[in-house]
């Protein structure tokens, strides 16, 4: 009798041995993708942070733009219009400023999530001009 006693000792140990072994590798998988679920997160908010950030700076700084360097281009031309060259000088000069600001690392995080970082900055650029241009013609 002691022997199956002994005998069932193990064969209980070893399936609970067993068990445990899954038990705890199906922990551990599902805290693996806990862990990465909370990282994307993080990176989203991350992503979303900046780019929250990057379009105040867009705005903020082609609004700047507006107000001093358009008028002083402006007040130089003949007619009092801006040329081609004078709207595309102020898109550079506005990107080198954004670019500035943001700095390479959340560029990178950006480009990560957006694709082409420049073309967006620009697209960005071009229709906040747009749109101060806009409001400019509207209250005059």
């Amino acid at each position: 009798m002691e022997f199956l006693d002994q005998e069932w000792v193990k064969i209980v140990g070893s399936i609970l041995g067993i068990a445990v072994t899954v038990i705890l590798r199906s922990l551990s998988q599902n805290l693996r993708g806990l862990l990465n679920t909370l990282k994307d997160r993080s990176k989203d908010m991350q992503f979303q942070n900046t780019l929250t950030h990057a379009i105040d700076v867009i705005n903020s700084i082609t609004v700047t733009m507006e107000h001093t360097i358009v008028p002083k281009l402006k007040e130089a031309s003949k007619d009092g219009k801006l040329t081609q060259d004078e709207i595309e000088q102020i898109v550079a000069m506005t990107k080198s400023e954004i670019a500035k600001i943001i700095g390479p690392e959340k560029q990178s995080l950006l480009e990560d999530f957006l694709g082409d970082y420049e073309l967006w900055v620009d697209t960005k650029v071009r229709a906040t001009i747009l749109k101060v241009a806009n409001r400019t013609i509207l209250t005059q």
